[in-house]
C-alpha cells in the first residue's frame, strides 16, 4: 500500500467581516482547518481513539501525515535520486568486468552495479545484472541473495514477485555475518507488515522490525518509532518508545525521522524544550534541501515556533520551499507554502510588498489544488491587487470555491450575493452561502447568518434567532459581533433597548478593528443617541472606518460634505466620496 500524505499546519487567509463592506484584510484571525491529502489515516485515528488526549491525537497524526515520508509498496522509501553519471559508470563497469568474473563476490558487485543504469538501455543492464547475482547467489553469496531480493520486489531484471523477494530476504535474515543481516531483516518485518509475498502478520512484523532497530539500523528505527506512534501491533500508542526509536534514527542522519520529530515537538504540545527540539530537527533537514522542512521552518518563524519570531528569515525558507523544482506537483504542503509565501508578498511582511508576485503565489497554489487559495484569487480580482480588477472574474472564483466547500469562498460569495458584485442580488442564494460557511464554524459567516435572520433576507425574520448567532459569533472572537449586538441595543432588537449598552458594544467593536462600528458610533454621536450630540467627532469616525476602505463611510462622509455636518459644505469632497463607491 502506498501511503504518501501531506498535512498543513496553517493557512491564514483574507478576512472580509461584513457584507455591506469591500474592506479588504491581507491577514485574517484564524487559522484554516488543517487537512489531509492522498492519505487514509483512519487507522491512526482509530488506535488514537479514546485516550483522553484529543490535542495529542492531532498532533500525533501531524507528524505521520507531514509530508515527511513515501513508503513506496511498503517497503522502500522515496529517495532523492543523484543524477546518473553513465560515462563514470561505464568506466567502473569495464575495470570490474577486466577481472575474474568467475569469483561470486565479483559477479554480486558488477550485477549491483549494473542495476544501478538509468540510461535508455536500462533494461538490458538490469537483466544483466539479474543474471549475475542469480550465479553469485547460487555459490551462496548473501549479498547477491538480498540485491536479487529486491530484484523480484522491485521487477528491475526480471519479472515482479514478491514471495520470492520474501523468500531471499528471510535467507539472508537468517545469516548473522551477512552484510545485509539487519537490513534483510527489517524488509522481513515489512512485508509481514504490509502482507506482500507472505501472510500479513502484525505482531511478527513489530518483532522483526524491532530486531533490525535494536541492530542499529537507521531505516527500522524509524519505522519502529512509526509503529509506536500509531500503536501497531500493541493496544495503544507508546510515545515514549516512538520518541526513542525516531531520535536513533534522527541521530544517524535519517531525514524522514528528523521531519517527523520536527513536526511532532514544533507545536509545543510536549513543552518548551520539546519545541526547541523540534526546531533544531527541522533546521537539519531543511539545511539538506528538504523542501518539506523548509516549508515547517518558514512556519516556525512565522510564529515563534521553537525560535523567535523572524518574518524576513520566515519569508527566506519559504522561498526556498517554493523554488523547489522536484516537489511533487500535487503536494498540498508545496501548494500552502506557496500560499502563505503570498500573504507575506500581499502584505509586505518580512519582505518588500509585491502584490504581483502575491497573486502569482495564490494562482500556484490554486492550481495545485488547495481549495482555500480560490477565495485569495478572488479577492485580488475583485479588489485589482497585483491583477487587473475583474469582479466577474472573483465572483467565479469564489463561486468555484464555495462548490468545492471552501469556507472563505462560500463567505465571500454570499457577499457577492448580497451586494450584487459580480452578479444579480438573491437574498436566498446569499442565506444558502453564508449558512455553508457558518456550519464551517467561520465567525464572520456566523455573524452574518445572525444579521440575515435579524433583515429576513433569505429567511423570514427572527430576532431570536439573530441574537444567538451574533452571540455564537462574539464567543468566537469575530470583532464585528460587538457592532452587531450593539445594533441591537440601540434598536431593541429581541432585547431591552438601551443605548448606553450600544455605546459601549460599539466601542468595544473599535478596540477590536472593526472599522465598520466606527460608522455606527460616528451616527450616534452625529444624532446624539447614548451620546452627547458631537458632529466633529462623527466626521472623524467616518473618516477612519473610510481609511480602511468601509463602503458605509464614503455614504456618510458625501452626506456630511454636502450638508455641513461637522465639516464646512464641500461639494467636490462629496462627489469624490461618492465615487468611491464606483471604484
Amino acid at each position: 500500500m502506498t501511503f504518501f500524505v501531506i498535512l498543513s499546519l496553517l493557512n491564514l487567509f483574507f478576512d472580509g467581516k461584513r457584507k455591506n463592506t469591500s474592506h479588504f484584510r491581507p491577514f485574517g484571525n484564524y487559522l484554516v482547518k488543517s487537512r489531509s491529502i492522498l492519505c487514509n489515516v483512519k487507522d491512526v485515528i482509530q488506535n488514537l481513539e479514546g485516550l483522553n488526549m484529543k490535542r495529542l491525537k492531532w498532533i500525533c497524526t501531524l507528524a505521520i501525515c507531514c509530508g515527511a515520508f513515501l513508503l513506496a509498496e511498503g517497503v522502500e522509501k522515496a529517495t532523492a535520486e543523484s543524477k546518473f553519471d553513465e560515462a563514470a559508470w561505464k568506466k567502473q563497469i569495464e575495470e570490474l568486468k577486466a577481472l575474474d568474473q568467475s569469483d561470486a563476490d565479483m559477479q554480486c558487485r558488477i550485477g549491483v552495479l549494473l542495476l544501478q543504469n538509468k540510461s535508455e538501455k536500462s533494461a538490458e543492464h538490469w537483466k544483466e545484472g539479474f543474471e549475475l547475482l542469480k550465479k553469485s547467489a547460487d555459490q551462496g553469496n548473501s549479498s547477491a541473495l538480498f540485491h536479487l531480493g529486491k530484484c523480484y520486489h522491485d521487477g528491475k531484471g526480471t519479472g515482479r514477485d514478491d514471495a520470492l523477494a520474501y523468500d531471499c530476504w528471510r535467507q539472508v535474515s537468517e545469516d548473522e555475518g551477512a552484510k545485509e543481516f539487519l537490513e534483510a531483516t527489517w524488509l522481513v518485518g515489512k512485508c509481514l507488515m504490509e502482507g506482500q509475498g507472505v501472510a500479513k502478520d502484525v505482531d511478527s512484523a513489530v518483532e522483526w522490525i524491532r530486531e533490525a532497530a535494536d541492530g542499529g539500523l537507521a531505516d527500522a528505527q524509524f519505522d519502529a518509532g512509526l509503529m509506536y506512534l500509531k500503536g501497531e501491533g500493541q493496544e495503544r500508542p507508546n510515545l515514549e518508545l516512538a520518541f526513542q526509536y525516531l531520535e536513533k534514527a534522527a541521530e544517524k542522519d535519517h531525514l524522514q525521522a528528523q521531519l517527523v520529530l520536527g513536526t511532532l515537538f514544533i507545536n509545543d504540545d510536549f513543552g518548551a524544550d520539546r519545541t526547541k527540539e523540534g526546531f533544531q530537527w527541522l533546521l537539519k533537514a531543511a539545511t539538506k534541501g528538504n523542501a518539506e522542512a523548509q516549508a515547517f521552518m518558514g512556519i516556525a518563524y512565522l510564529f515563534g515556533k521553537g525560535v523567535e519570531t523572524d518574518d524576513a528569515k520566515a519569508v527566506d525558507w519559504l522561498e526556498k520551499a517554493v523554488a523547489q523544482e522536484d516537489v511533487e506537483p500535487t503536494s498540498y504542503l508545496h501548494a500552502l507554502t506557496a500560499f502563505n509565501l503570498g500573504i507575506c508578498l500581499q502584505s509586505g511582511r518580512g519582505t518588500k510588498k509585491d502584490e504581483k508576485r502575491a497573486f502569482e503565489c495564490y494562482v500556484k497554489a490554486q492550481k495545485m489544488g488547495l481549495v482555500e487559495a480560490y477565495s485569495a484569487v478572488g479577492q485580488c480580482y475583485m479588489h485589482g491587487s497585483g491583477v487587473a480588477k475583474d469582479i466577474k472574474k472573483g465572483f467565479e472564483m469564489f463561486k468555484e470555491g464555495a462548490l468545492l466547500d471552501d469556507a472563505w469562498s462560500q463567505f465571500h460569495l454570499s457577499q457577492c450575493y448580497y451586494n450584487g458584485r459580480g452578479t444579480e442580488k438573491d437574498e436566498d442564494l446569499e442565506f444558502y452561502w453564508v449558512k455553508c460557511a457558518a456550519d464551517h464554524g467561520l465567525p464572520s459567516a456566523i455573524n452574518n447568518l445572525g444579521d440575515c435572520y435579524e433583515k429576513g433576507r433569505g429567511i423570514e425574520k427572527d430576532y431570536a434567532m439573530a441574537l444567538k448567532y451574533y452571540r455564537q459569533a462574539q464567543a468566537l472572537e469575530a470583532p464585528i459581533a460587538w457592532c452587531s449586538l450593539g445594533e441591537c441595543y440601540e434598536k431593541g432588537l429581541g432585547v431591552e433597548k438601551n443605548n448606553q449598552k450600544a455605546i459601549e458594544l460599539y466601542n468595544e467593536a473599535i478596540k477590536r478593528d472593526c472599522f465598520e462600528a466606527c460608522v455606527t458610533l460616528g451616527r450616534c454621536y452625529e444624532n446624539g443617541t447614548g451620546v452627547e450630540k458631537n458632529a466633529a467627532k462623527a466626521v472623524e469616525l467616518y473618516r477612519k472606518a473610510a481609511e480602511e476602505q468601509v463602503t458605509d463611510a464614503y455614504v456618510a462622509l458625501s452626506r456630511c460634505y454636502e450638508q455641513g455636518i461637522g465639516v464646512e459644505k464641500n461639494a467636490e469632497e462629496a462627489q469624490k466620496w461618492r465615487g468611491k463607491l464606483d471604484e
